[in-house]
């Protein structure tokens, strides 16, 4: 009954993650097309993202927020300069430079990055059936991305890349400190509004050293996108805790589609018969994926 309960748990965070995450890749697009700095943007929400999570912290579980230790911090503060700053100033410049479209289906190669260091650090099974999936999955996103033509990442593209395995790497690092080593005991909500807090001190510090740091703030956007971040962290954490790695990252696969029926709806974009066929691939790796139950 307890798998089973954890099975529908897992389910349920990954289809909020998916929701939040189509929001808010194209809300930061808006954004970004109206001239707002995305790495001085980024700082910003996820400092918000995390007052959001501290507020509701202090009233769900008010002794772990103000008791931890140096070790716990160490660790979550560098989660959070990979998982936080790394992630949301690559994905943001990235997503300045490329198309919202194109966003949301690059960063789900994380799927791949997250699969194999989880083979080797986490010793989660590679099994065939698990990698034919990923080949599914990432052919979908190569014909939906190209169209079938051959495909030359722009520097916005290659961004994308870079934050995809910034954003595998610290979600291999919290699923082992959430549920193997010194951070099991500490609550979901504690744990990512840390993270989402050192993700955003540490970008503006780094924004500060450069001589780029702006204290200009759009309170408007910043809490709108402050919020999707808080929850979605919050959902992935919870997906972590209930389920694997590689199927947290999968199941994500399914966002791209979303955000592109959202973007046909509300902007009028279209897709071609090939990139329809990518996003069949997808739909049916995701199918499989819950009903394989791959946690």
């Amino acid at each position: 009954m307890d798998n089973i309960q954890n099975k529908k748990l897992a389910l349920i965070w990954s289809l909020t993650q998916m929701v939040l995450t189509t929001g808010m890749i194209l809300t930061l697009k808006f954004i970004f097309n109206m001239g707002v700095d995305p790495l001085n943007f980024s700082y910003q929400i996820l400092i918000v993202a995390a007052l959001f999570l501290f507020v509701y912290g202090f009233y769900k579980e008010p002794e772990q927020i103000v008791h931890l230790s140096i070790k716990i911090i160490s660790i979550v503060a560098l989660i959070g300069v990979i998982g936080g700053s790394l992630v949301y100033a690559l994905g943001g410049l990235g997503l300045k430079y490329s198309s919202a479209i194109n966003y949301s289906f690059l960063v789900q190669t994380n799927v791949v990055f997250t699969a194999i260091l989880a083979f080797f650090f986490l010793k989660e099974n590679l099994k065939p059936t698990k990698v034919a999936l990923i080949v599914i999955l990432l052919v979908g996103v190569y014909l939906i991305v190209t169209n079938g033509n051959l495909f030359v990442p722009n520097k916005g593209d290659l961004l994308i890349l870079l934050a995809a395995l910034a954003y595998a790497i610290a979600n291999i690092l919290a699923k082992i400190t959430l549920t193997k080593i010194t951070l099991r005991n500490v609550p979901v909500v504690t744990f990512t509004a840390y993270r989402l807090l050192f993700g955003g001190l540490s970008l503006a510090l780094f924004l500060i050293l450069i001589g780029r740091f702006s204290t200009e703030i759009s309170w408007l956007w910043s809490i709108g996108v402050g919020a999707m971040i808080a929850i979605g962290t919050l959902a992935i954490h919870k997906v972590l805790v209930y389920a694997t790695a590689s199927y947290m990252s999968m199941m994500a696969t399914i966002t791209p589609l979303l955000t592109t029926v959202v973007a046909w709806i509300l902007l009028g974009e279209t897709m071609s018969a090939t990139q329809l066929v990518g996003g069949g691939l997808i739909i049916l790796a995701g199918f499989f994926i819950i009903n394989k139950n791959y946690i």
